[in-house]
């Protein structure tokens, strides 16, 4: 048969100093911010589906083979039943493993626009900066200015009282 195990920690890893869970962290945050470090596993698991066709297979040589007998009416009734959680199980999980690989593609898109986007943030800032100093330039040019006009006022006052004098 074939058993898909869910990777975890063990519960002994679970503390936050362990050095084994912070190995198992890495490996998580690696199939998340690198989706070629997880894509392996998902990959075999998709790779199930002609062993699953050999299982099908196997499963109804087995039930051709009991079906006639009534003593192993009730095996054939409970192996029945197991594998049907199985197939239910392994659906399932082929649907969750097309979900996480959706998932991926969606994270790295959008990773690629937040960075797009801190590229457009820090350009945005550069801009505002450069803006400031010419505003600040242009003040200090309206200031200059304003001293000059006022030296020339003061000058022409000054002509105007001599030309009367």
């Amino acid at each position: 048969f074939l058993f898909l195990m869910i990777r975890r920690p063990p519960s002994s890893t679970q503390g936050v100093s362990s050095a084994a869970s912070d190995v198992y962290k890495r490996q998580v945050q690696d199939a998340f911010v690198n989706p070629a470090a997880g894509s392996k596993d998902i990959d075999e698991i998709s790779s199930k589906n002609a062993q699953l066709e050999a299982l099908d297979k196997e499963f109804q040589d087995l039930l051709q083979h009991i079906s006639g007998d009534e003593n192993l009416e009730k095996y054939r009734s409970e192996y029945e039943k197991l594998y049907k959680a199985f197939r239910k199980s392994f659906e399932n999980e082929k649907r969750l493993v097309k979900h996480c690989k959706d998932l991926s593609e969606n994270i790295i898109t959008n990773a690629a626009s937040v960075k797009a986007a801190l590229e457009m943030s820090q350009e945005d800032s550069n801009t505002i900066k450069r803006l400031k100093k010419e505003i600040e330039k242009a003040w200090q040019f309206v200031e200059k200015a304003r001293e000059k006009e006022e030296k020339s006022k003061k000058m022409v006052t000054d002509l105007k009282s001599e030309i009367v004098n």
